[in-house]
Protein backbone atom coordinates (compact mmCIF):
# COMPACT_ATOMS: atom_id res chain seq x y z
CA UNK A 1 0.00 0.00 0.00
CA UNK A 2 2.78 2.58 1.08
CA UNK A 3 4.37 1.65 -3.26
CA UNK A 4 1.11 2.51 -4.56
CA UNK A 5 0.52 5.70 -2.51
CA UNK A 6 3.37 7.11 -3.06
CA UNK A 7 3.02 6.62 -6.47
CA UNK A 8 0.14 8.70 -6.86
CA UNK A 9 1.89 11.33 -4.50
CA UNK A 10 4.41 11.60 -6.88
CA UNK A 11 2.27 11.71 -10.10
CA UNK A 12 0.94 14.51 -11.88
CA UNK A 13 -2.71 13.23 -12.88
CA UNK A 14 -4.06 12.44 -9.54
CA UNK A 15 -2.92 16.13 -8.30
CA UNK A 16 -4.52 17.46 -11.36
CA UNK A 17 -7.91 15.98 -11.25
CA UNK A 18 -7.62 16.95 -7.67
CA UNK A 19 -7.30 20.02 -8.50
CA UNK A 20 -9.85 20.23 -10.79
CA UNK A 21 -12.62 18.74 -8.32
CA UNK A 22 -11.29 21.19 -5.76
CA UNK A 23 -11.91 24.21 -8.34
CA UNK A 24 -15.20 22.51 -9.66
CA UNK A 25 -16.30 22.63 -6.03
CA UNK A 26 -15.78 26.16 -5.30
CA UNK A 27 -17.21 27.44 -8.60
CA UNK A 28 -20.40 25.19 -7.48
CA UNK A 29 -20.17 27.50 -4.12
CA UNK A 30 -19.72 30.56 -5.82
CA UNK A 31 -23.13 29.65 -8.06
CA UNK A 32 -25.16 29.16 -5.34
CA UNK A 33 -24.18 31.80 -3.38
CA UNK A 34 -25.25 34.07 -6.12
CA UNK A 35 -27.99 32.03 -6.89
CA UNK A 36 -29.70 30.85 -4.09
CA UNK A 37 -32.82 32.73 -2.45
CA UNK A 38 -33.10 35.36 -6.02
CA UNK A 39 -36.55 35.23 -7.64
CA UNK A 40 -37.33 32.31 -9.42
CA UNK A 41 -34.02 30.29 -7.64
CA UNK A 42 -34.42 28.08 -4.56
CA UNK A 43 -34.90 29.72 -1.32
CA UNK A 44 -32.00 29.92 0.59
CA UNK A 45 -32.32 28.01 4.05
CA UNK A 46 -30.83 26.20 6.49
CA UNK A 47 -31.98 22.54 4.82
CA UNK A 48 -29.61 23.91 1.88
CA UNK A 49 -26.15 22.85 3.55
CA UNK A 50 -26.80 19.21 2.97
CA UNK A 51 -28.34 19.88 -0.90
CA UNK A 52 -24.59 21.36 -1.08
CA UNK A 53 -22.47 19.14 0.26
CA UNK A 54 -23.66 16.23 -1.65
CA UNK A 55 -23.21 18.29 -4.85
CA UNK A 56 -19.77 16.74 -5.67
CA UNK A 57 -20.03 13.65 -5.17
CA UNK A 58 -20.34 12.48 -8.38
CA UNK A 59 -17.19 13.95 -9.13
CA UNK A 60 -15.46 13.68 -6.64
CA UNK A 61 -16.01 9.33 -7.52
CA UNK A 62 -14.84 9.77 -10.93
CA UNK A 63 -11.75 11.32 -9.45
CA UNK A 64 -11.06 8.58 -6.97
CA UNK A 65 -11.69 6.27 -9.88
CA UNK A 66 -9.39 7.86 -12.12
CA UNK A 67 -6.98 7.29 -8.83
CA UNK A 68 -7.79 3.38 -8.97
CA UNK A 69 -7.13 3.48 -12.79
CA UNK A 70 -3.85 5.53 -12.96
CA UNK A 71 -2.39 2.81 -10.07
CA UNK A 72 -2.79 -0.23 -12.18
CA UNK A 73 -2.55 1.32 -15.61
CA UNK A 74 0.52 2.94 -15.25
CA UNK A 75 2.21 -0.14 -14.87
CA UNK A 76 1.51 -1.11 -17.99
CA UNK A 77 2.24 2.34 -19.90
CA UNK A 78 5.68 2.97 -18.05
CA UNK A 79 6.68 -0.90 -18.50
CA UNK A 80 7.20 -0.81 -14.83
CA UNK A 81 4.39 -4.44 -14.43
CA UNK A 82 7.53 -6.58 -14.08
CA UNK A 83 9.50 -4.68 -11.50
CA UNK A 84 6.63 -3.98 -9.65
CA UNK A 85 5.45 -8.45 -9.52
CA UNK A 86 9.19 -8.36 -8.75
CA UNK A 87 8.73 -6.38 -6.08
CA UNK A 88 5.87 -8.07 -4.52
CA UNK A 89 5.40 -11.98 -6.53
CA UNK A 90 1.82 -12.44 -4.98
CA UNK A 91 -0.70 -10.78 -6.69
CA UNK A 92 -3.53 -10.49 -4.52
CA UNK A 93 -1.37 -8.46 -2.22
CA UNK A 94 -0.03 -6.38 -4.78
CA UNK A 95 -3.40 -5.69 -5.87
CA UNK A 96 -4.98 -5.12 -2.51
CA UNK A 97 -2.84 -2.85 -1.89
CA UNK A 98 -3.50 -0.53 -4.68
CA UNK A 99 -7.14 -1.18 -3.83
CA UNK A 100 -6.29 0.13 -0.35
CA UNK A 101 -4.44 2.41 -1.44
CA UNK A 102 -6.61 4.30 -3.90
CA UNK A 103 -9.53 3.84 -1.21
CA UNK A 104 -7.67 6.17 0.90
CA UNK A 105 -6.65 8.37 -1.56
CA UNK A 106 -10.54 8.81 -2.73
CA UNK A 107 -11.52 9.25 0.85
CA UNK A 108 -9.29 12.30 1.65
CA UNK A 109 -10.10 13.97 -1.59
CA UNK A 110 -13.60 13.58 -0.30
CA UNK A 111 -13.06 14.83 2.75
CA UNK A 112 -11.23 17.74 1.44
CA UNK A 113 -14.02 18.75 -0.53
CA UNK A 114 -16.45 18.16 1.76
CA UNK A 115 -14.64 20.44 4.55
CA UNK A 116 -14.71 23.10 1.66
CA UNK A 117 -17.99 22.19 1.06
CA UNK A 118 -19.61 22.76 4.10
CA UNK A 119 -16.87 25.99 5.34
CA UNK A 120 -18.55 27.45 1.90
CA UNK A 121 -22.09 27.07 2.65
CA UNK A 122 -21.68 27.84 6.18
CA UNK A 123 -20.50 31.36 5.00
CA UNK A 124 -23.08 31.66 2.56
CA UNK A 125 -25.99 30.84 5.32
CA UNK A 126 -24.39 33.19 7.51
CA UNK A 127 -23.92 35.92 5.01
CA UNK A 128 -27.79 35.64 5.36
CA UNK A 129 -27.98 35.44 8.93
CA UNK A 130 -29.70 31.99 8.92
CA UNK A 131 -28.61 29.17 11.05
CA UNK A 132 -25.67 27.20 10.14
CA UNK A 133 -26.51 23.63 11.90
CA UNK A 134 -24.34 20.95 10.52
CA UNK A 135 -25.55 18.17 12.60
CA UNK A 136 -29.06 18.52 11.04
CA UNK A 137 -31.16 17.31 8.14
CA UNK A 138 -29.04 14.27 7.37
CA UNK A 139 -25.81 15.78 7.05
CA UNK A 140 -23.44 13.55 8.89
CA UNK A 141 -24.74 10.66 6.88
CA UNK A 142 -24.38 12.66 3.64
CA UNK A 143 -20.58 12.93 4.66
CA UNK A 144 -19.73 9.82 5.36
CA UNK A 145 -21.95 8.82 2.08
CA UNK A 146 -19.42 10.93 0.18
CA UNK A 147 -16.22 9.11 2.03
CA UNK A 148 -17.69 5.73 1.87
CA UNK A 149 -18.46 6.21 -2.06
CA UNK A 150 -15.57 7.98 -2.72
CA UNK A 151 -13.65 5.38 -1.37
CA UNK A 152 -15.43 2.43 -3.14
CA UNK A 153 -14.43 4.40 -6.28
CA UNK A 154 -11.01 3.93 -6.01
CA UNK A 155 -11.36 0.55 -4.98
CA UNK A 156 -13.32 -0.09 -8.62
CA UNK A 157 -10.83 1.52 -10.45
CA UNK A 158 -8.07 -0.90 -9.63
CA UNK A 159 -9.76 -3.35 -10.76
CA UNK A 160 -11.19 -2.00 -14.06
CA UNK A 161 -7.54 -0.99 -14.51
CA UNK A 162 -6.15 -4.46 -13.93
CA UNK A 163 -9.02 -5.74 -16.50
CA UNK A 164 -7.96 -3.08 -19.20
CA UNK A 165 -4.59 -2.58 -18.93
CA UNK A 166 -5.04 0.63 -20.69
CA UNK A 167 -6.08 4.47 -19.32
CA UNK A 168 -7.83 5.47 -22.53
CA UNK A 169 -9.54 1.87 -22.88
CA UNK A 170 -10.56 2.22 -19.38
CA UNK A 171 -12.25 5.81 -19.07
CA UNK A 172 -14.06 5.40 -22.54
CA UNK A 173 -15.01 2.14 -21.19
CA UNK A 174 -16.62 3.98 -18.65
CA UNK A 175 -17.99 6.74 -20.26
CA UNK A 176 -19.67 4.24 -22.63
CA UNK A 177 -21.39 2.70 -19.94
CA UNK A 178 -22.59 5.99 -18.24
CA UNK A 179 -23.93 7.70 -20.87
CA UNK A 180 -24.81 4.65 -23.22
CA UNK A 181 -25.15 1.45 -21.55
CA UNK A 182 -27.14 2.67 -18.26
CA UNK A 183 -29.30 4.65 -20.80
CA UNK A 184 -30.21 1.55 -23.09
CA UNK A 185 -30.55 -1.30 -20.62
CA UNK A 186 -33.70 -0.35 -19.24
CA UNK A 187 -35.62 0.32 -22.46
CA UNK A 188 -34.26 -2.45 -24.06
CA UNK A 189 -35.70 -4.75 -20.82
CA UNK A 190 -38.63 -2.20 -20.81
CA UNK A 191 -38.24 -1.96 -17.22
CA UNK A 192 -37.85 1.67 -16.52
CA UNK A 193 -36.58 0.91 -12.71
CA UNK A 194 -33.96 -1.04 -13.43
CA UNK A 195 -31.50 1.35 -13.97
CA UNK A 196 -31.23 1.92 -10.15
CA UNK A 197 -29.82 -1.37 -9.97
CA UNK A 198 -27.09 -0.78 -12.20
CA UNK A 199 -23.90 0.97 -11.22
CA UNK A 200 -24.68 4.61 -11.61
CA UNK A 201 -28.06 4.17 -9.62
CA UNK A 202 -26.18 2.55 -7.11
CA UNK A 203 -24.24 5.64 -6.94
CA UNK A 204 -26.52 7.66 -7.28
CA UNK A 205 -28.63 6.05 -4.48
CA UNK A 206 -25.83 5.69 -2.23
CA UNK A 207 -25.17 9.39 -2.20
CA UNK A 208 -28.80 10.66 -1.09
CA UNK A 209 -27.67 8.87 1.01
CA UNK A 210 -28.77 5.09 1.63
CA UNK A 211 -27.54 2.08 3.12
CA UNK A 212 -28.73 -0.45 0.53
CA UNK A 213 -27.32 1.91 -1.94
CA UNK A 214 -23.95 1.85 -0.69
CA UNK A 215 -23.68 -2.12 0.29
CA UNK A 216 -25.13 -2.67 -3.70
CA UNK A 217 -22.21 -0.20 -4.98
CA UNK A 218 -19.59 -1.92 -2.63
CA UNK A 219 -20.87 -4.86 -4.10
CA UNK A 220 -20.09 -3.40 -7.51
CA UNK A 221 -16.45 -2.00 -6.70
CA UNK A 222 -15.58 -5.60 -4.98
CA UNK A 223 -16.64 -7.36 -8.21
CA UNK A 224 -14.94 -5.41 -10.35
CA UNK A 225 -11.42 -6.08 -8.00
CA UNK A 226 -12.31 -9.41 -8.30
CA UNK A 227 -12.43 -9.92 -12.30
CA UNK A 228 -9.32 -7.48 -11.98
CA UNK A 229 -7.52 -10.07 -9.46
CA UNK A 230 -8.49 -12.96 -11.94
CA UNK A 231 -6.83 -11.50 -15.10
CA UNK A 232 -3.62 -10.43 -12.82
CA UNK A 233 -3.44 -14.22 -11.58
CA UNK A 234 -3.71 -15.53 -14.63
CA UNK A 235 -0.90 -13.45 -16.35
CA UNK A 236 1.03 -13.54 -13.53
Amino acid sequence: MNTALLKLRTTRAPWAAAGVIVAAAAAVLALNAALLGRPGQPALTPEVLVDLVRAPGRLTGAAALLFGLLLTTSECRHGTALSSRLVQPRTTVRLLGAAVAAAVAGAVLAGIVTVLMLGGSAAILASADLAVEPFRYGTPAAVAALIVTAALHGIAGVGLGELLRNPAAAVGVVLGWIFVVEGIVPVVLRQPDFGRWLPGGAIQSALEPSVGGVALLAVYAVAVLALGGLRASRDA
